[in-house]
């Protein structure tokens, strides 16, 4: 408080000064109403005008007090946003909420928080775009993209990844709605950009079957080329070393190959680029581009038809090589699972890159058997020959512990004896029987093979699974002769056979 003598009066002037004040603070909008009190310019892109307090701007928005205090401008030319937009935005700054905000302004609105560096806001705007996001299980392929263009348009102009992770997380946790999606947004390849090829990359993530079944409908299409741009980056980031490696994009892998095998394909020299990426992708590990003896070995014993490399499948963990087994149309039998996994057990790679011996011990058994038991069931798959199992452990002697578990389980085992008989002449066995039931037949030679020199009759015999076309010779001999009959192996004499 201060006197004053004015005209020979005494006057009393009171000075408070002002609190400091936080933003967002309700200002009242009332005030946009008034030209006096509004002092500051907003120019916007059609040319039309808004006007505003400048303190009440500058407290919110550091950039516009900048300008005001530092250059003292009385006026700001906003020509990349609508008036629409820049009114919601003042509107903002004296309520201190997000206002009129909807998807034809959010852009706008989002940008110009950023832009004039209003973190309140931007923190509106992060949890409206939340909620859309949120939102998105019930919702149309245009929701998604309109979620997904937001995210790319930060990514790429504000270089701001928070939006691209909020929907990648979203859309992991719906993944049908996430293959169709990408699958759509992507069907066009040659025509969308390189910022939204980027983000179907990375919303797909580790599921590089849909960036396969993107490349494959796009080369599938007439007219469509290795060359373009989108077709050489999308080669460049499937990861094909798990896309073979997974059973579930063998379909799509090998649909892949073929495309690129046709006339149309491989005589271009991307055909040839196109090949590299594939092969730098298969074989990250430099010690696998020369394999050795030992490698090849183990690649012959594979017991699936499949492009896998051999490190690769060693390198399974057991849960992923026992789901990769139980979703392999081309594991048909138990028999084949044996193969595998003792395989997987006991093959090595190389010298510089062996597989600890042994990867089960006695105490992991119970825990194996229960895995691969609750597979069969659902499977259906019939059991190991108990002859099968005996003769391999007599040639391996130090690696009986998968044998013995499943000679000591007669849920994984079975005597040949238990399972064989006989057809006779009067009992009938349609074709479809023969593919698509579980049967064990025995097969009599007309005329004995010349080097056998028993008396009863020559005989193999043949398995039948009811898995569609499991056809196979056993490989065999049941344990004991009938008094009519005896059992040969099937490859021991095929060449006479024949």
């Amino acid at each position: 408080v201060s006197t004053q003598s004015t005209g020979g009066r005494n006057v009393n002037y009171s000075f408070v000064m002002a609190p400091n004040i936080s933003v967002p603070a309700n200002f009242g909008k009332h005030h946009l109403k008034s030209r006096s009190h509004n002092n500051f310019e907003l120019r916007c892109a059609e040319g039309e005008t808004l006007r505003a307090n400048s303190m009440i701007m500058s407290l919110n928005c550091k950039v516009i007090d900048d300008l005001i205090t530092r250059l003292e401008i009385t006026s700001l030319e906003m020509p990349d946003f609508t008036v629409s937009a820049v009114k919601s935005f003042v509107d903002s700054m004296y309520s201190g909420e997000l206002e009129d905000c909807d998807k034809s302004k959010f852009r706008e609105l989002n940008k110009m928080g950023r832009v004039f560096d209003v973190n309140w806001y931007v923190k509106q705007c992060n949890g409206y775009y939340k909620d859309l996001v949120d939102d998105l299980n019930l919702c149309s392929y245009q929701d998604i993209e309109y979620v997904v263009e937001e995210a790319r348009y930060l990514l790429e102009k504000l270089k701001d990844d928070n939006f691209t992770t909020l929907i990648m997380t979203k859309l992991d946790s719906m993944k049908n709605k996430k293959s169709i999606f990408l699958k759509e947004y992507a069907k066009d390849l040659d025509n969308i950009s390189t910022s939204q090829l980027d983000m179907v990359v990375r919303i797909a993530g580790k599921d590089v079957g849909i960036l396969v079944s993107i490349l494959v409908h796009h080369l599938e299409a007439s007219k469509c080329s290795l060359e373009t741009l989108n077709t050489r980056n999308l080669f460049e980031n499937i990861d094909f070393s798990q896309a073979v490696a997974s059973y579930r994009y063998n379909q799509l892998t090998n649909q892949l190959f073929d495309i690129l095998l046709r006339d149309d394909h491989n005589d271009s020299p991307a055909f040839t680029c196109a090949m590299k990426w594939i092969y730098k992708s298969l074989n990250k590990d430099s010690s696998l581009k020369n394999p050795t003896n030992s490698e090849k070995s183990v690649i012959t014993k594979y017991p699936v038809t499949v492009e896998m490399p051999a490190k690769d499948f060693l390198k399974l963990d057991w849960d992923s090589l026992l789901e990769y087994l139980s979703q392999c149309s081309e594991v048909n039998s138990l028999t084949l699972v044996f193969d595998a996994v003792y395989t997987w057990l006991w093959g090595v790679v190389n010298a510089a890159d062996k597989i600890s011996y042994p990867r089960i011990k006695r105490t992991d058994c119970d825990d194996f058997i229960k895995d691969i038991l609750d597979t069969v069931q659902d499977r259906g798959w019939n059991k190991v020959s108990q002859k099968y199992l005996q003769n391999i452990s007599k040639s391996r002697s130090s690696r009986n512990t998968l044998v013995d578990m499943f000679l000591n389980s007669d849920q994984l085992s079975v005597n040949d004896n238990d399972q064989c008989f006989m057809f006779t002449s009067s009992e009938e066995v349609t074709f479809l029987d023969l593919f698509t039931r579980n049967l064990k037949i025995t097969l009599l030679a007309e005329n004995n093979l010349l080097s056998c020199d028993k008396d009863t009759k020559c005989a193999v015999l043949l398995e039948t699974s009811s898995q569609l076309f499991g056809l196979m010779f056993a490989t065999h001999v049941p344990e004991s002769d009938t008094e009519d009959i005896h059992y040969h192996n099937a490859g021991e004499e095929c060449e006479e056979a024949c």
